[in-house]
């Protein structure tokens, strides 16, 4: 079997590391492009080798707006999409470059599989939403990390190939938890007494007083904040002259760091604050609190797991939110049993998709 994974974010890459692993193991091919949308250098290189996933093929696009962006990526990807003989083209979650791999994979005759099929928010006006819409509704494979989000996909009209399988970051957390040693003492940290924290939506970072409200407010916490940022929203810090905030000795502010560091660091604080799908779920996998620096989660699982909670603008009570998350009991997660990868794959081996 020979497959085309296509990928353009990090969380993105970490969703495909146990499903590659997998599909070595079963001596299939793979080919993996990425598609450029926040692509670096350094970064990708280093989660690459993190993640023992291959390096992929990068797409380098001139263009900067999405827009441009995409309509860029759609002739280059139907070409490499036709130019080889794929079993399947593999896309994952609700980005930009999910979207462009449908948009053009569906002009083929090669069966399209979305990963983490489902999923959905109950504001309408979010891009990803719309993103992952398409995708279910083009796609031909479904693959659903929780049954919500099969039961999403019921209640749409899609019943056809819709699978309950699990979630990959859940197994690929196992994998990494297993194998990361202490990184504590790197960081001058003492378990249980700092908090993570992690910003890099647009629409979190496109006010300057949304923001400034954000740095300000963790500081109630009065503990150490281990703040890896992205470079992105360092520019947005930096234009919206706020790094002064930064300044504070509370603040711990690093590089982004390797997965498998940040995963240890989540595992051991006392608090993740977060506007990350893939980081509230990573601290719901360490039975870590977080609070979800948005209005809403596509992650219901989380919310209702009594570590997780959506902050929605409550600044004033991240205190007290932060105290009763940590008193609360932990209730089991739905993410599956740790072996996502293999039902994919057997998935892809036997489902037939005939595309005329």
């Amino acid at each position: 079997m020979k497959v085309l994974t296509i990928l353009g974010t990090r969380p993105q890459y970490i969703k495909a590391a146990p499903l590659s692993r997998e599909l070595r193991r079963r001596s299939h091919q793979e080919h993996i492009i990425d598609t450029g949308q926040h692509y670096d250098d350094t970064l990708s290189s280093q989660i690459c080798r993190d993640l023992e996933l291959t390096i992929p093929e990068v797409i380098h696009t001139r263009e900067q707006d999405p827009v441009q962006q995409l309509a860029s990526l759609l002739p280059i990807l139907h070409d490499k999409i036709t130019t080889h003989t794929y079993d399947w083209v593999i896309t994952f979650g609700d980005t930009r470059s999910t979207l462009a791999a449908i948009l053009s994979g569906i002009h083929t005759k090669v069966p399209l599989v979305h990963i983490e099929a489902g999923l959905r928010l109950q504001d309408t006006y979010i891009l990803e939403e719309y993103y992952r819409k398409i995708a279910d509704h083009c796609s031909d494979l479904h693959c659903c990390p929780t049954q919500t989000a099969v039961n999403n996909l019921r209640h749409e009209g899609k019943d056809n190939h819709v699978y309950l399988v699990g979630d990959l970051m859940y197994e690929q957390f196992l994998y990494t938890i297993a194998q990361t040693p202490d990184v504590l003492p790197e960081f001058g940290l003492v378990a249980e007494a700092y908090c993570v924290l992690t910003m890099h939506r647009a629409e979190t970072l496109q006010s300057p007083g949304h923001l400034k409200r954000i740095l300000e407010s963790v500081l109630q916490l009065r503990k150490p904040i281990l703040f890896p940022i992205h470079p992105h929203t360092m520019k947005q810090v930096k234009q919206f002259q706020l790094e002064y905030i930064l300044e504070n000795p509370l603040f711990h502010v690093v590089d982004p760091l390797p997965h498998s560091t940040l995963i240890t660091l989540i595992d051991q604080a006392y608090l993740v604050l977060t506007d990350s799908g893939g980081v509230q779920k990573e601290a719901a996998f360490a039975g870590t609190s977080c609070i979800v620096l948005r209005h809403d989660s596509e992650w219901k699982e989380c919310l209702q797991s009594s570590a997780t909670v959506l902050l929605d603008d409550q600044y004033d009570r991240l205190v007290s939110i932060a105290d009763k998350l940590n008193d609360s009991e932990r209730t089991p997660l739905a993410f599956g049993d740790g072996k996502t990868a293999e039902k994919i794959v057997s998935l892809l081996e036997t489902v037939k998709i005939s595309k005329k």
